[in-house]
C-alpha cells in the first residue's frame, strides 16, 4: 500500500481470533452453548489515507522495525 502497489488490504486481530476460538470451544465443550457458534473478528481497513500512521504505531510497539 506504502509503495503504491495495491489500493488497500485488511488486517485482523489474531490475539482476538485466538481469545474468542478458545472462549467459544470452552462453551460447546462444557455446554455453555450448543453449536454451531459463530464470532466475526472485526477487520481493519489499510488504505493510503491510514497507512503512515498503521507503520509509525506498529514501529512503536515493535511489531515491524
Amino acid at each position: 500500500v506504502e509503495a503504491g502497489e495495491m489500493t488497500a488490504t485488511v488486517v485482523q486481530n489474531a490475539t482476538e481470533q485466538a481469545r474468542h476460538g478458545l472462549r467459544i470451544m470452552h462453551e460447546l465443550l462444557t455446554g455453555e452453548s450448543e453449536g454451531p457458534v459463530d464470532y466475526i473478528v472485526p477487520a481493519e481497513l489499510i488504505n493510503k489515507d491510514n497507512i503512515d500512521e498503521w507503520i509509525a504505531f506498529h514501529k512503536e510497539i515493535g511489531m515491524i522495525e
